[in-house]
Parts: structure tokens; sequence; C-alpha cells
């Protein structure tokens, strides 16, 4: 979150400086930081108004040197999320779970109960950017929308907070993973996507779509990913893909990406069997009533010296968070 001078103490007290601290982001980001005129006129309308905004545009577009610029220059309160951990990273912000202290599993938005704590840093929130939206589910707008109303004006969409919206619809889309949570969505929302909430409906977001394609390091490669983006795939751009296809070697440190987690699971096993240094099990205590797949991690944990992990949750010292990556160096 920015913040001027008038509120840092507030959120201090609030927070004992433990969960988040609250600075100003003019003294951390670069001050040569600028944009073209496109997006100065759409950070103009931003910063001089109180409507809400959804910010979209393919690869290269600069969406997210937009948002650093936003809330590195913005006179508001500006706090930003993005719902994964590596996604938050990227804009020096917090996952939406972490911020609101929503649970990880599915809740219907009326059951999510506002934090004290939370309650009183969110009156002094004037805008909320929400990063990568296009992996938000329907019901986490409308969870946001219920705490905000909460927190502050009942009966205004988002409690009067100013909303603004990054991300593509063409790129990754939220998680479902049950066929349950797909027939709730379709019954209740019409889709799963973030355009589906409820509050949509009652809020008309202003929609800009970034034009202009800067010069990146390998402009072909954008090129390539705004093919695929907009499905225009043809036999030379299959043969540039697929010469990029090597044999997976086991001794390879990449990262490796699946689409199944039983696949994952079998990499991650076979890794770190291959690791010759004693092995430790860390094994869960779980009260409660609790489906398997709502647990935040595995169940039983084995790790040994030399592997590579991820961290799943934030530090409360601030030591790491969700999506920081690390080796075991001792045990």
């Amino acid at each position: 979150m920015k913040s001027n001078d008038n509120s840092s103490d507030i959120a201090t007290e609030i927070f004992g400086g433990e969960e988040i601290e609250i600075v100003n982001l003019r003294d951390l980001e670069p001050k040569e930081l600028t944009v073209n005129p496109e997006k100065s006129d759409i950070f103009d309308k931003i910063e001089n108004s109180h409507k809400h905004f959804f910010i979209t545009g393919k690869a290269g577009t600069g969406k997210s040197h937009l948002l650093k610029f936003l809330k590195t220059n913005s006179k508001k309160q500006v706090v930003v999320c993005a719902p994964t951990g590596v996604a938050a990273l990227n804009v020096s912000g917090q996952t939406l779970h972490s911020f609101f202290k929503i649970p990880p599993h599915f809740v219907n938005p009326e059951e999510v109960k506002l934090n004290n704590k939370v309650a009183e840093l969110l009156r002094h929130v004037e805008v909320l950017v929400l990063d990568e939206v296009s992996m938000v589910r329907a019901e986490m707008i409308d969870i946001i929308d219920h705490l905000l109303k909460q927190a502050r004006e009942p009966f205004t969409p988002f409690g009067g907070v100013q909303l603004v919206m990054f991300g593509d619809p063409f790129q990754l889309p939220p998680i479902v993973a049950s066929r349950e949570l797909q027939e709730y969505f379709s019954k209740n929302h019409g889709g799963f996507h973030f355009f589906n909430a409820h509050v949509w409906e009652d809020v008309g977001f202003e929609t800009y779509e970034l034009k202009e394609i800067f010069r990146q390091k390998d402009d072909r490669f954008i090129t390539l990913l705004n093919r695929v983006r907009e499905g225009d795939v043809d036999d030379d751009l299959l043969a540039q893909l697929n010469r990029r296809v090597e044999e997976f070697l086991e001794d390879s440190p990449v990262i490796v990406l699946s689409t199944t987690n039983n696949k994952v699971n079998f990499i991650n096993s076979n890794k770190l069997s291959s690791i010759p240094s004693k092995e430790f099990v860390f094994e869960a205590y779980i009260s409660g009533a609790l489906d398997e797949r709502q647990y935040p991690a595995d169940e039983i944990l084995k790790l040994k010296k030399g592997a590579q992990i991820m961290m799943l949750k934030n530090d409360p010292d601030d030591r790491w968070v969700n999506g920081s990556l690390g080796t075991v160096e001792s045990l």
C-alpha cells in the first residue's frame, strides 16, 4: 500500500509492523519512471475521478509498467493485490487472500467475516489495484465488494473504494477444480470469470485496451505470443514453437511445468530421491473437518539438504512471501 505521511502512523499502529508495512513508494520506485501519452491519459482519468477501470492489452503493451507508474505517482492511498504469490511479487503487492484474510478454499461471499484489523486499514484505502484479474474468480470479486462495504459504505459498490483492474482475459483463466464448483458458477453467476461477478452489473467499469507495443529484447517472441493469444497459428509459427522443444534431461535444474498434479508429484519425488543427503519427513497436525483438497500444503512433507523449494505462505517476519523460491541449506 502507498501512503502519505498522515496515514503511515495509523497503519503502523494497526498492524504493529508485523503484517504489512505502509511506506511511501516514491522512495522505492525509480524516479525516472515515465509513460507514453496513451498511458498518461489513462493515469489522469484514474487520478482525477472516482470511476472504476479495467486496463487490458496484449503482451508487450506495458500493463505492468502503467500499474507501477500508478502506484508510484498517485496522490491517493493505493493498495496493490494479485491472485497468486508470484503475480503479487511481480508488482510488489500482496495476494488477495493475504490482504483481506480470505480463507484459501471456496466460500460464499456472504459468509466471509471481516477481520477487525483489516477493517481499520480498509477505511484508509482509496484505490484498490488488482493485477492479473483474468485469474480471479467471480465470487472473489463479490467477496472484495462485500468486505469493503462492511468496512466503509454499505450501499456503495466496493464501499466507495476505486477499483482498478489490470489483466488480459486471453491469458490464464481462474481455477475451478471440481464439477460441483463449475455447476455452482454456471447456476449462480453464469460463468466463473471476474466479469461474471454480481457486483459487475452494478458498476460501470471504464475499459481501456493498451495498443502500443514497446520494443522488447525479443520482438519476435512478443509477436509469437500475440499470435498464439489470438489463435493465429499457422505451420510456420508451429514450426518456430517446435524448434524450442527439447528432450527432458533428468539432471536439468530448470523448473518443470506440468498439466497434472500426479505428474508434478512424480517428477518431484524422483528429483528428491536423486539427492544423496538424508531425508527428513514432516507430518502435519490437522484439526477440524477439512477436505484434503483444502489443505494449504502437503500433509506429509519430505525434505533434503540441497532440495529446491517454493514457499506457499507469507512469513510474518517478511523473510519470504508466497511464491518465493529457495534451496534447503540445513535441517
